[in-house]
């Protein structure tokens, strides 16, 4: 027995009309706006977070060199809120095992080119031979023999030394100063502030000499 062909019903064939084709690319163009928009911010949070790490990353390498430096320090030290200069005997050099047994190293704070950011620039340079020879002769210039960039991207560099000025009753009281010019006597406190991206970083401190005045 033969089966009769079923018959087509209007308006039950399959497939999608216009309006649901439409309202079908405009939903999917809704969610790839989103999806772009939440990749978008993953990524910029993501790079924020990669330069805040390599700002602290530098600012800690620059504190372990300030710190190796500033313990085989001499008496002299001088400094201003952006410099800082002193001889060590254990000068860090970029180049391991080429340094000399003394020199003196200078921190500088220095404006980076074509940006409203900051740079920590350490310097290394010679001393001349104490001899009897040049000890009366003109002081020699000091020859530069390394320079690195410790930390950059910086929106806050500066230094500060502690010491002890009398009030108007003439007691001794700590004072922090932006200049240190007293070329046979330390700071009680060397204060090295820096800060990246953000400014969370607190200031570190170094004691410059014991209570006998001895560095």
């Amino acid at each position: 027995m033969m089966r009769r062909p079923a018959l087509l019903i209007p308006g039950t064939q399959g497939g999608f009309t216009l309006l649901e084709l439409m309202v079908a690319l405009a939903i999917s163009a809704v969610v790839a706006v989103i999806g772009a928009s939440a990749m978008s911010t993953a990524l910029d949070s993501y790079s924020r977070n990669g330069e805040r790490a390599r700002s602290r990353e530098e600012v800690r390498g620059a504190e372990r060199i300030l710190r190796h430096e500033w313990t085989t320090r001499g008496i002299a030290v001088k400094g201003s809120a952006t410099t800082l200069e002193f001889d060590t005997l254990h000068p860090v050099m970029g180049t391991p095992g080429t340094g000399p047994a003394i020199a003196r190293v200078e921190y500088a704070c220095e404006t980076a080119e074509g940006s409203s950011t900051m740079a920590l620039v350490h310097r290394v340079k010679t001393l001349p031979p104490a001899t009897a020879a040049n000890t009366t002769a003109r002081p020699q210039t000091p020859t530069l023999l390394d320079t690195q960039v410790l930390a950059s991207g910086l929106r806050m560099c500066a230094f500060s030394y502690l010491t002890r000025l009398p009030n108007r009753e003439g007691k001794p009281i700590p004072t922090w100063l932006a200049k240190w010019e007293q070329p046979r006597q330390p700071p009680d406190l060397l204060r090295m502030g820096l800060s990246g991206m953000r400014d969370d970083m607190p200031a570190l401190v170094y004691k410059a000499r014991s209570e006998a005045g001895t560095p």
